[in-house]
């Protein structure tokens, strides 16, 4: 397959912490978060499958997005909202760009949010002694069911030291990898493609900070849609129920296809994913949905 032009959110861009420093904080956290997997691997921690899988999927992102940028035979389009003249790329296909933002900072920057990111930071890059609780996204960080280590087992490290330790990987490791998983969902790119007159929405791993902003700034493009890409594996925290009226309104529901890429029983286990309850609620407004999971290959078909 040769690929013409690749297309990526502006936060890829190369000088991108140049031209918005105040999402520096993202990077800085990425940064101390990746030193942190540096201790684990030089000091042979073996971490628990789930949290070594949210810690590596991270970080590999940088040789992924280094990947992409050399397929192209045109240089890359860097996208983001109000900063692509996408509409005029294709002859009768019109795309618009919805999200990100371009600077995402604007996406943990309310004083909750950045509160939360900046502890996060802080426990990472300083080690600081912090009573700090991520978000657990459908895991017990706990882990109660994995047998604890004995003392013939610890390398003649004591119980107290040993526990320390535990917690100080559960409370600061998954803190930040879980901070630094949602932003990096959040500056997803989000299209609204409208095409032999079908409207087809591809949010990405959009989470809910990202919806917030969409509607925030593009209200108007929140209209009924004849498919849709759900967002972020069909997770509970990806799709905002409070919309679905406006893109896949009930009384529609003969003309609207759905999409999921998913796989279940891979994350979360008090929040699954995909999440059933959603799934429940988007069959009840499409007349196919098609879900990833299981499907042999690497693509499924839909016809709209």
């Amino acid at each position: 397959m040769e690929i013409e032009r690749v297309w990526m959110g502006l936060p890829s861009h190369p000088d991108y912490y140049r031209d918005f420093p105040k999402a520096k904080l993202q990077k800085r956290l990425r940064d101390g978060l990746a030193g942190f997997a540096r201790d684990v691997r030089r000091n042979r921690i073996v971490l628990h499958p789930a949290f070594r899988s949210l810690l590596e999927n991270n970080l590999a992102n940088k040789d992924r997005i280094d990947y992409l940028r050399k397929l192209g035979k045109q240089p890359i389009a860097y996208l983001a909202r109000g900063k692509a003249k996408e509409s005029s790329t294709f002859k009768n296909i019109k795309i618009r760009v919805l999200a990100p933002e371009p600077d995402v900072s604007v996406y943990y920057t309310t004083s909750a949010r950045e509160r939360a990111l900046t502890t996060a930071l802080a426990a990472v890059g300083t080690g600081h002694e912090k009573q700090v609780r991520g978000g657990d996204e459908g895991f017990d960080w706990d882990f109660p069911a994995v047998a604890r280590a004995g003392a013939a087992e610890r390398g003649g490290i004591s119980a107290s030291d040993f526990e320390r330790l535990r917690r100080a990987i559960r409370e600061h490791g998954v803190t930040a990898a879980r901070f630094i998983d949602k932003a990096q969902n959040n500056t997803s790119l989000c299209l609204l493609i409208e095409a032999a007159g079908k409207r087809l929405l591809l949010p990405g791993d959009a989470e809910l900070e990202s919806w917030e902003m969409i509607e925030k700034k593009c209200a108007s493009e929140l209209e009924p849609v004849d498919f849709l890409k759900v967002a972020h594996h069909g997770s509970h925290n990806g799709t905002p129920l409070q919309l679905l009226d406006r893109l896949l309104p009930v009384k529609r529901k003969a003309h609207a296809q759905v999409l999921v890429s998913t796989k279940q029983q891979v994350y979360g286990t008090k929040n699954p994913v995909p999440d059933g309850s959603l799934l429940k609620e988007l069959r009840s407004r499409c007349h196919k949905l098609v879900t990833t999971d299981g499907a042999a290959g690497t693509a499924v078909a839909l016809s709209l």
